[in-house]
């Protein structure tokens, strides 16, 4: 999968993020399974998280951690222990068998480095200047946040703008989004253009409360 030439399966970001937007019907089929299908899903839920893994996205392990504090808050007692003992398996054998290069990059979320093995060094540098790279990206789609507060730049403009900003200081422009959606649109559109986004999420969450509570 990881080897196509084009389309977003190409970009491990949102190809875990397909992967995981999975889960929750996993878990709805899980639910309403007889025991031969309780099994099934929960074979198909190692086999997707392990192609997640795979991806060493840091905004998919984000999500993940994000999900399951969720499901740690609504899911009653035998739910949280099961959560709890699925993690705990999923963990130890991801101490086992994830590659070093694949904790070194999920851990340059923290800007942690490791100490590793020559055959590691590669990967490691690369997941530091890779997330060096993105705080930068963050910190100039704040800067144009800034000076652009009403309009933004223009839609898709910021790798242009981006550019721009960087020559004021003599550096080369980074040409990638901002890999934050939030401040993609502000900066691109400017904070009216956020509010209404935040809005439409909110109204989304409170949507979705009404239907499960029904």
């Amino acid at each position: 999968i990881m080897s196509r030439d084009s389309g977003t399966l190409n970009d491990p970001n949102y190809l875990c993020l397909y992967i995981l937007a999975g889960m929750p019907a996993l878990y709805t089929w899980y639910r309403s399974a007889s025991f031969a299908g309780k099994v099934l899903s929960a074979v198909l839920s190692i086999m997707i998280l392990s192609v997640a893994v795979k991806t060493q996205s840091r905004g998919g392990a984000i999500a993940f951690v994000i999900a399951v504090i969720f499901l740690l808050i609504k899911l009653p007692m035998k739910g949280r222990l099961l959560l709890v003992l699925g993690i705990g398996i999923a963990s130890l054998f991801g101490a086992l068998y994830v590659p070093t290069s694949t904790w070194s990059r999920l851990n340059s979320i923290f800007g942690a480095s490791n100490s590793l093995t020559s055959d590691d060094s590669l990967a490691t540098e690369a997941a530091t200047d890779s997330a060096a790279s993105r705080k930068r990206l963050l910190t100039q789609s704040l800067i144009l946040t800034y000076r652009h507060p009403f309009l933004g730049v223009g839609a898709g403009s910021f790798q242009t703008a981006e550019a721009s900003l960087a020559a004021e200081t003599g550096r080369r422009g980074m040409w990638h989004a901002t890999h934050n959606t939030y401040t993609q649109v502000s900066a691109e559109l400017g904070l009216p253009a956020l509010a209404l986004y935040l809005a439409a999420l909110l109204s989304c969450w409170s949507i979705l409360r009404k239907i499960r509570a029904n």
